[in-house]
């Protein structure tokens, strides 16, 4: 189960960095 929410995790800060770049252009 931690692994799976590492995972989450790692996607959510993933997602929201992805989200910040494409704001900044």
């Amino acid at each position: 189960m931690l692994p799976l929410l590492h995972t989450i995790v790692a996607h959510v800060v993933c997602y929201s960095d992805f989200q910040h770049v494409v704001s900044n252009q």
